[in-house]
C-alpha cells in the first residue's frame, strides 16, 4: 500500500544515527589558579614529551608502534587537546584521591567480576565497595537507590574517587552528588566505564569514562578461542 510505504519512509527519515565509538570525554571543571594554568603547562611541556607520555606505559617504556600511536593521539583530539588532558590529569593527581570506592547497581555476579578486576589491577581490594543489588531488597526502587547512595556519600571520607561499573551508574551517582551539593571532582571524582555518549554527554556535568578498542577486543577474543580449540596454552591474564 503506497500510504504505508510513505509512512515507513517518514519514520526512517526521522531516525538519527549515533556513533558509540566516541573519543574519550573529559568533564570541564574549574581548576584553582594557585595550582597553575593551561598556558603554563604548554610552556612546561613540549609536544614530544606529551606524545611520549600518552603512547607509552606508566613507566615510560614499551612505546606503541608509530601507526597505533598516531591513531591514539588523533582519537584523544590531537596535540592541542593533550595539553588540556595533561593539565586536568595533573590536577586530579594533585588532589590525591587516597579514598577509592567501587560502585555498581547491577546483579551480584557483575559486582564480583568487577571486584576481582579491580583487585588484579590495583594489587588490593577497593577500600570501599558499594553494591546496591547485594544490599537491597528492592533493586528497582530508584528513590531507595538514591537515598542509599546519599547515605554512602555522606559517610565516606573526602576527597573520594569512585569507579562505576558503567556510565549509567556514573550518571546516577553524579545526580546524587549534585543534590548533596558535593563538588565534582573536588569532593568526588567519578569515572564511568564504556564511554557511551548518550550517558556521558547528556549528564549535567560530562562524565569521564573508560573507552575500549572494541574491534581489537573482539579480535583478541577470537584468537584466544582458536588457541583453546587447538589445545594450545592460553595465558589466564
Amino acid at each position: 500500500i503506497p500510504e504505508a510505504l510513505d509512512n515507513t519512509q517518514e519514520i526512517v527519515d526521522k531516525v538519527e544515527i549515533y556513533d558509540i565509538d566516541h573519543e574519550p570525554i573529559m568533564p570541564l571543571f574549574p581548576i584553582p589558579e594557585d595550582f597553575g594554568t593551561e598556558q603554563q603547562w604548554r610552556e612546561k611541556y613540549t609536544p614530544e614529551q606529551l606524545i611520549q607520555e600518552f603512547t607509552t606505559d606508566e613507566n615510560g617504556e614499551n612505546p606503541l608502534p608509530q601507526d597505533e600511536a598516531d591513531k591514539k593521539i588523533k582519537k584523544l583530539g590531537g596535540i592541542d587537546r593533550l595539553y588540556r588532558i595533561k593539565f586536568e590529569a595533573d590536577y586530579l593527581k594533585h588532589l590525591n584521591y587516597t579514598n577509592v570506592a567501587l560502585f555498581g547497581i547491577e546483579k551480584e555476579a557483575v559486582h564480583n567480576s568487577a571486584f576481582r578486576h579491580f583487585e588484579h589491577n590495583w594489587g588490593s581490594p577497593p577500600p570501599l565497595h558499594w553494591f546496591w543489588a547485594a544490599e537491597s531488597k528492592r533493586p528497582n526502587d530508584r528513590d531507595a537507590l538514591e537515598r542509599w547512595i546519599a547515605k554512602k556519600l555522606k559517610s565516606a571520607p573526602k576527597p573520594l574517587a569512585v569507579y562505576c561499573f558503567n556510565d549509567y551508574n556514573a550518571v546516577v551517582l553524579e545526580e546524587v552528588c549534585l543534590h548533596l551539593k558535593l563538588s565534582i571532582p573536588h569532593d568526588v571524582a567519578i569515572l564511568g566505564d564504556g564511554n557511551v555518549p548518550v550517558h556521558c554527554e547528556t549528564a549535567r556535568i560530562p562524565i569521564s569514562s573508560i573507552s575500549y578498542d572494541r574491534p581489537q577486543m573482539m579480535r583478541t577474543a577470537i584468537e584466544l578461542l582458536e588457541r583453546m580449540v587447538q589445545g594450545r596454552t592460553v595465558d589466564p591474564k
